[in-house]
């Protein structure tokens, strides 16, 4: 038997977990075609590698923070499990798992 407790919280996971990565992603692609357009026009070589640079660093770690929320929705859905397990332990129940989207 599934218990649907916390199937959002692992379901929000999943989903933050791909939006992490495709952040990532997009971010090296924005930084790529800024740098390919705006090589030309930029006034000097700094000011274009520090604009690209700024960008990817940027998207970096918001697709990271990203994946970093969805580490920390696992994680409470394991300390939750842990302490449904041992207090149904201590009362003699049978415990049912968490469900996790791995």
């Amino acid at each position: 038997m599934r218990n649907p407790r916390h199937g959002n919280l692992a379901f929000l996971s999943a989903v933050l977990r791909v939006i992490g990565i495709l952040l990532i992603i997009a971010g090296f692609c924005h930084a790529a075609v800024y740098f390919a357009l705006q090589y030309k026009t930029a006034p000097s070589l700094m000011e274009l590698v520090v604009g690209t640079v700024g960008r990817l660093m940027r998207s970096l770690l918001t697709g990271v923070l990203a994946m970093a929320v969805a580490q920390a929705f696992l994680v409470l859905l394991d300390i939750e499990e842990s302490v449904r397990r041992t207090a149904d332990a201590v009362e003699g129940k049978k415990t049912v798992p968490t469900p996790r989207m791995e």
